[in-house]
């Protein structure tokens, strides 16, 4: 199971593909802390 910083970034490169952005980062950290 990913933990953390890794499923941030796997979930922000599902959303936006290989460019990831720091608008993305954060939508995903938002996503993930519901």
């Amino acid at each position: 199971e990913m933990k953390g910083e890794e499923q941030v970034k796997e979930v922000a490169r599902m959303l936006d593909g290989s460019q990831m952005s720091e608008i993305t980062i954060q939508h995903a950290q938002k996503m993930l802390n519901r």
